[in-house]
């Protein structure tokens, strides 16, 4: 990260079979959480989405890990069930 923010991620809703696959797909800038603050809000907001995150990683996750932002450069939105592959490019 240090050597070259770009990053890629995918965000999907649950699917059973290729064809339900919907989501986003985006290429993006990653920057590592410095601010301590912006780290506990992070931290926060990850152990209300997954509780047991802290007996995965510890109590201190700031001190096995990092917290990254990420600004999106291109956005491409996926809709298998218009076909197979299927995605709309959008340009943030």
């Amino acid at each position: 990260m240090r050597h070259n923010d770009k990053v890629s991620l995918t965000i999907t809703l649950p699917y059973h079979d290729w064809r339900q696959i919907r989501g986003l797909s985006m290429s993006a800038r990653a920057q590592i959480l410095g601010d301590p603050r912006e780290v506990e809000t992070a931290r926060t907001c990850l152990e209300r989405r997954f509780p047991a995150v802290s007996e995965w990683v510890g109590p201190d996750m700031a001190a096995d890990g990092v917290f990254l932002r990420t600004r999106p450069q291109l956005v491409s939105v996926i809709d298998y069930s218009k076909g197979f592959g299927h995605t709309e490019l959008v340009p943030v």
